[in-house]
């Protein structure tokens, strides 16, 4: 079965409106931020949507802390709050994945080869998660 040229165009119209949608949006994502801290509050760390470290706060309590400790600390602290910031980003980018899906499937329909590439194409440059 093969969808009509209303169903291909209304899908890509779909398309065409997230691209929009995220646009518009794009300050907002470069707004994101992730933050992630210790059980005790003792040290935070918040970082930027790329994931880059923005701040660092140290609790009285680790005046004393072990050097080795609150390294490893900061660094694993760092990481889960980019993990954070990036599920936010990718939760922004959901809906354009799905119209993107519906495209490419509706291209398949209508050619099979052609909508195998598009979508081994669009795979392969999709950011890991």
């Amino acid at each position: 079965m093969t969808p009509n040229d209303s169903e291909l165009e209304a899908a890509a119209d779909e398309f065409e409106a997230q691209l929009r949608a995220i646009e518009a949006n794009s300050e907002q994502i470069a707004r994101i931020e992730g933050e992630a801290r210790t059980p005790d509050g003792a040290v935070r760390v918040r970082v930027n949507a790329m994931g880059l470290l923005l701040d660092v706060k140290l609790g009285r309590t680790t005046s004393n802390a072990n050097r080795e400790w609150l390294g490893r600390t900061i660094v694993e602290l760092t990481a889960a709050a980019a993990q954070n910031a990036a599920a936010q980003v990718d939760n922004h980018y959901a809906g354009l994945r799905a119209a993107q899906r519906a495209v490419q499937d509706r291209i398949a329909d209508v050619d099979r080869v052609q909508g195998q590439h598009l979508r081994m194409v669009s795979n392969s440059i999709q950011r890991p998660t």
